[in-house]
């Protein structure tokens, strides 16, 4: 692809002109997905160290016989979705 573009100067000169008036809302996008990729990654494999016996004092079963525990599972879920749902809602 870049090659292409770069074998044209029309095309060049209209990608630099993108670059210029679009870049910083493509970064902020980038960063939104991506920051949202990294969380539910994260949440991901705090469950999956649970369930292996990662943690020696803590087990899934132990977290959730726990009151804030299973609170604080539920609320990272939770999390996930909203941002998710805002997500869906504030991009068209």
């Amino acid at each position: 692809y870049e090659s292409f573009v770069n074998s044209n100067e029309d095309l060049l000169s209209l990608d630099e002109e993108f670059q210029e008036n679009y870049m910083h809302i493509l970064e902020r996008f980038y960063t939104l997905f991506e920051s949202i990729y990294k969380y539910i990654l994260d949440y991901n494999r705090f469950v999956d160290d649970l369930v292996n016996g990662y943690f020696i004092q803590h087990s899934v079963v132990g977290v959730l016989l726990d009151t804030d525990g299973k609170q604080l599972l539920c609320e990272a879920l939770y999390l996930y979705g909203v941002m998710l749902f805002l997500l869906h809602r504030s991009i068209p």
